[in-house]
């Protein structure tokens, strides 16, 4: 009953995971220009992976579309391929884990074969922590790298849909641990049989 308690805690994790990953690819605000010591700032802008937008004081706000991905710097593009590579491997581990839980009555009944399956399901949602992970780190760190160079005029910050999947990855490798550490040990191999011990022909010893 606990390892079937640990199982559904990790699916819950792996599955907030997956929200945070779908706010996240799909949030405007991965920047957003930096105020600096302004009280009042007129205009905000901020940057998602797919639109770029405006907004004022009053609430209102307008975005675009970016029309060409060829146009975008290389670390944008690199993202948003990064980004659709671990929400595939997200979901394709959360359907894997579904499968190989001890309480899914889907599939195969083997306690062994469940346990191959859903430990390829965390190990799935690992590597999608793992390639979100990179995308949003290295976002980061090109925000602050413009940041601190002069010649680059509109500062930006960290937007929130960064510590959104920052959180996310956190939680979905805890669960994919979880899901690996229900892999069955490897059987052992059959015993040495010795011919020379025949006991249905033994004048054959």
């Amino acid at each position: 009953m606990a390892n079937t308690g640990c199982q559904v805690f990790a699916f819950v994790l792996c599955f907030i995971a997956l929200v945070g990953y779908s706010v996240c690819i799909g949030s405007n605000q991965w920047k957003i220009t930096n105020r600096g010591k302004a009280v009042v700032v007129a205009t905000v802008l901020y940057q998602g992976l797919w639109k770029s937008c405006a907004g004022d004081t009053l609430g209102s706000q307008q975005c675009r579309s970016y029309y060409t991905v060829l146009q975008l710097p290389p670390y944008m593009r690199a993202s948003q391929a990064m980004m659709i590579i671990g929400m595939i491997l997200a979901l394709m581990g959360i359907l894997l884990s579904l499968f190989g839980m001890k309480c899914s009555r889907i599939g195969d009944d083997d306690p062994a074969i469940k346990g191959r399956i859903i430990a390829v399901g965390g190990i799935m949602n690992i590597l999608a922590s793992f390639s979100v992970i990179t995308v949003i780190s290295y976002f980061a760190w090109q925000v602050t790298v413009d940041f601190y160079n002069p010649a680059v005029k509109i500062k930006y910050d960290y937007g929130l849909a960064l510590y959104v999947g920052w959180g996310a990855c956190v939680l979905s490798l805890l669960g994919g641990k979880s899901f690996e550490e229900h892999l069955p040990p490897p059987q052992s191999p059959p015993a040495y049989i010795n011919w020379s011990d025949n006991l249905i022909f033994p004048w054959l010893r």
